[in-house]
Formats: structure tokens, C-alpha cells, sequence
């Protein structure tokens, strides 16, 4: 298979508009999750869960990108979601 490079990139941006979409899900859902946290009065961040997150994705991931990226990307949503916890607080 010899696609063109605007083919492919055409690829990777409905790939990418399917990522940015799942992302603000996941925000939105962490929202309403820190909402209920500080109603009953948990931590915003919990260690176990964070591990256990990154343990699932990195379980999950069988294809090319490369486990420590995967961990990476991982962290910087694990972050933003305890970001956005705190401030829905």
C-alpha cells in the first residue's frame, strides 16, 4: 500500500479529530468525578488509581507506539484530569 503523503495526513487528522473528541469526553467526565470527590470529601488525586491507570493503558497497548510514550501520554492526561478535579472542586 503507497499512499501519498496528503492521503496519509488526511489519515492522521481524522485519527486526531477522533482523539481530541474522546479527550473532552474524558474532561467532562472528570469534571462531574471531582464535583463528586469533594462531596464526599476524597482527594482529588489517589496514587493506587493513577498507577492502576497507567498499568491498564500500558497492559492494553499492543500496537507501535512505544510503552514509555504511551506512559508519557498518559501522564500529561492523568495531570490536566487532577487539574480540572481540583478546579471543579
Amino acid at each position: 500500500m503507497n499512499q501519498s503523503l496528503e492521503a496519509l495526513r488526511g489519515c492522521i487528522d481524522e485519527v486526531d479529530t477522533k482523539i481530541n473528541a474522546l479527550l473532552n469526553e474524558r474532561a467532562r467526565i472528570v469534571t462531574e468525578l471531582g464535583a463528586l470527590k469533594q462531596k464526599e470529601g476524597q482527594p482529588v488525586f489517589q496514587q493506587e488509581r493513577h498507577q492502576e491507570v497507567i498499568a491498564r493503558m500500558k497492559a492494553m497497548s499492543l500496537g507501535d507506539l512505544p510503552e514509555e510514550h504511551l506512559e508519557a501520554i498518559y501522564e500529561q492526561i492523568l495531570k490536566s484530569s487532577v487539574a480540572l478535579q481540583a478546579f471543579s472542586a
